[in-house]
């Protein structure tokens, strides 16, 4: 599961890195926040702190290459200040910091939620009864996990189309940033719904509209490309 959350676009502009400030005060409550936690943990640092060599961008995003593949030449991995969220145009992973951890330290969503947790100040042992995450019904999970690999495969498939008939690099890059952006926030509604209790009936009718959605952009995408 995805989590995709934000500190606000007025808070995030006024960052300056690497981030300074003080030490964040100690949780007293026993259960923890997944909100709290994601809006005291910035990502550009933190990929600072895994050694990533960041490159900043003109609109104050960050660029490098992917540590999750086998990426040596052109930067894949964008880095989005403003939704503190990354996304990687080659190898297609994204999402929050929690995501970020659990692939750069190889650990699964609890682990990386009690790390980050500890790093913004909670102490204590916590079970995963403990979270404040709604449970939801595993169907609704395999039908976003299913459509999911199926967007993807769908815009990689478009994607190759697009390069292999000699569209520019710089043009694909540019429409397909867009569609993604989209894409990861729409995916930040979703795990707010999800950390709100929002029924899984009413998320899987919302999760094949968006589906839909999606493969009209992707077409659109592909009609500016050609035109381009």
């Amino acid at each position: 599961m995805k989590v995709k959350m934000s500190a606000g676009p007025q808070q995030q502009s006024q960052r300056v890195y690497p981030i300074q400030g003080e030490i964040p005060t100690k949780q007293t409550t026993s259960t923890i926040n997944v909100a709290d936690v994601v809006s005291k943990v910035d990502l550009v640092t933190l990929a600072w702190e895994y050694g990533l060599d960041l490159l900043p961008q003109n609109n104050g995003d960050y660029i490098c290459l992917c540590p999750f593949h086998n990426d040596s030449e052109t930067p894949s991995m964008r880095f989005y200040v403003q939704t503190n969220t990354f996304h990687c145009f080659g190898c297609q992973a994204g999402a929050s910091v929690f995501e970020f951890v659990m692939r750069m330290d190889n650990i699964e969503f609890p682990a990386a939620l009690h790390k980050l947790a500890e790093r913004v100040g909670y102490t204590g042992t916590y079970s995963i009864r403990d979270l404040n995450i709604q449970s939801t019904d595993d169907s609704f999970i395999i039908v976003r996990e299913k459509i999911e690999i199926e967007i993807h495969r769908k815009a990689k498939q478009t994607l190759t189309y697009l390069r292999d008939i000699g569209t520019p690099l710089s043009i694909l890059y540019q429409n397909f940033e867009i569609l993604w952006e989209w894409y990861d926030r729409t995916q930040y509604l979703f795990d707010k719904k999800i950390f709100n209790g929002t029924s899984s009936v009413v998320l899987k009718g919302k999760l094949y509209r968006f589906h839909e959605e999606f493969l009209k952009k992707l077409v659109e995408t592909e009609n500016i490309c050609l035109k381009a």
